[in-house]
């Protein structure tokens, strides 16, 4: 009885052994299909290669691997040269196994193959079948050979759909590799390379093609740049419209060549860094780990480890990090000493230099006096650092002295014409056409009103204009100032209307004036009076 159990377990298993499919067909092999269309007598009219049969049907892509002349191995050469300038690496595995295809392989007559079913093809033509022609499996013993083939069909081919077949199995062998199941990618791949339509890809439309058929690793070269033979994953590129890179992440850490206004630079990435383009194919960004130096054409930017975005035209959006620029800048023929790093406060602060699109400097700290033209043609001269704002156009904007950790208030000040005379500034604000808009003096001293009238004012007085030049607000300690035609006590500020009247004061005494009404009416100290453009009272609010 235990005998017959024995028996009985070790032939359910032997059948369940024997039932196993193969994995991947490794046990039988990969096959490569041919179209066999035969007459009303059975006798075969035409043969041809899958791959070209699809690609001619359902994708309107013709295989075009040179004239009739050509060898088959002159053929496969030329189908291999159109991939070798975007994967070296595969180009030469393919020529490799190319080259060994006749010494591994077995023609032989009278036979028909077992279909392997990893075609997945869609459509054959009425009265043809798809017949497996090749049989592709690793060898186990030293006397196997790598492909298997019927002899009948491979002697009725023409040597373009024998090329073709070569190409197939080289293909379909590194596609194994990567553990893909059918033929359909390898087919695609096939069809593709073998045409001239492949001779007309961009780099965005051979990256697709890369990453339809599963490769991912892509050799692209961007001449423009200096970039040549850039090794890609082809799930990590993407790309414009028009083919010019958009980004990349850096497989390895590794040095690039980028070549900007006619130099060509060593750039530093790091593995997984991603890289960014702008739509013509200048860079967005670069960085220097390393002391460099990057001229354009009229300065040049001393970096010692620095962060340059960029950019369309080639031109610096903003310098970061610890660099230096030295040369002309849009604000005349000096030049200039721009730093990205400045002491204050015993702390060292960081401020990028940043540009407009035009070349022209938006922001910047200066080391070393400056001189700069505002107004009409008027002077400031600045302390040795100093940070700026630009207008587009170039005019300043604002202007300050950041203060050192060895901080002078009677060294690092601004040194300005201000009405005929010069004097000691903290602060400027400027209007785009080059006026004054604000600035802070640091000296008490008179200043003559719109009216002709003279004022005193105190120390660190703060004043604003209007775009004519006229004083918008002057900031006081305690003055005397003539209200119709009264010498009258005030304090805090001015106000003044575009035109230069007077448009309010805070008063420090008691008054009486003249209102809208044609009342004489009598003000008390700490009032803020507000006038209208011709000098009338319009209102008085307590002063809060």
């Amino acid at each position: 009885m235990k005998t017959h159990l024995f028996l009985l377990l070790l032939l359910i298993l032997s059948g369940n052994l024997l039932a196993q499919p193969s994995e991947g067909g490794k046990e039988i092999g990969n096959g490569g299909d041919v179209v066999v269309c035969k007459d009303s007598n059975d006798l075969i009219t035409s043969v041809e290669l899958l791959d070209f049969y699809e690609a001619r049907t359902l994708r309107n892509v013709h295989h075009d691997l040179g004239s009739n002349d050509l060898s088959i191995d002159e053929k496969i050469q030329i189908a291999i040269n159109r991939l070798h300038p975007f994967s070296l690496q595969l180009a030469e595995k393919f020529q490799t196994n190319a080259n060994k295809f006749m010494s591994e392989a077995s023609f032989l007559p009278n036979i028909t193959l077992t279909d392997i079913p990893d075609s997945l093809h869609l459509i054959i033509p009425n009265g043809c079948t798809v017949e497996q022609i090749i049989i592709q499996k690793e060898p186990i013993y030293p006397e196997d050979f790598r492909y298997i083939i019927n002899k009948d069909l491979w002697d009725i081919l023409d040597k373009d759909n024998k090329a073709g077949l070569i190409l197939h199995e080289i293909i379909y062998q590194d596609s194994i590799s990567r553990a893909q199941t059918n033929s359909t990618q390898t087919r695609y791949f096939n069809a593709i390379l073998t045409s001239a339509q492949f001779e007309k890809f961009n780099n965005k439309r051979v990256a697709q093609l890369f990453k339809n058929v599963g490769i991912q690793e892509i050799n692209l070269s961007f001449p423009d740049l200096g970039l040549n033979n850039i090794t890609f994953n082809s799930n990590e590129i993407s790309f414009y419209d028009d083919g010019n890179i958009k980004n990349w992440v850096v497989q390895s850490d590794a040095v690039y060549h980028f070549n900007l206004h006619g130099i060509v630079y060593d750039l530093n990435y790091k593995k997984n860094e991603s890289v960014f383009f702008h739509p013509n194919g200048m860079l967005q960004v670069v960085r220097w780990s390393q002391p460099n130096t990057i001229y354009f054409p009229d300065y040049k930017v001393l970096c010692d480890k620095c962060e340059i975005k960029m950019f369309s035209n080639g031109m610096p959006q903003e310098i970061s990090g610890i660099a230096r620029l030295e040369g002309k800048i849009n604000w005349g023929n000096n030049v200039a000493d721009l730093i990205t790093l400045y002491p204050k406060y015993n702390c060292t602060y960081s401020k990028p230099i940043i540009f407009y699109s035009n070349g022209s400097l938006k922001q910047g700290c200066f080391k070393g006096s400056q001189s700069f033209l505002y107004g009409n043609n008027e002077t400031l001269i600045t302390p040795e650092i100093s940070c700026s704002q630009f207008y587009f156009n170039g005019n300043l904007e604002t202007i300050s002295a950041d203060s050192t950790e060895d901080y002078d208030r009677n060294r690092d000040l601004f040194d300005i014409t201000f009405q005929g005379q010069r004097v000691k500034a903290f602060i400027l604000d400027f209007y785009e056409n080059g006026n004054l808009q604000m600035l802070i003096l640091r000296d008490k001293g008179n200043i003559t009103l719109n009216d002709g009238q003279d004022i005193t004012v105190s120390a660190a007085t703060r004043i604003t204009f209007y775009l004519n030049g006229n004083f918008s607000w002057i900031e006081i300690g305690k003055t005397y100032i003539n209200i119709q035609d009264k010498k009258t006590f005030i304090d805090h500020a001015i106000a003044f209307f575009e035109s230069g009247h007077i448009q309010s004061v805070y008063l420090n005494e008691n008054i009486t004036l003249k209102n809208i009404y044609g009342e004489m009416v009598k003000y008390k100290k700490d009032y803020k009076i507000y006038f209208t453009d011709n000098g009338l009272v319009e209102k008085a609010e307590k002063n809060k």
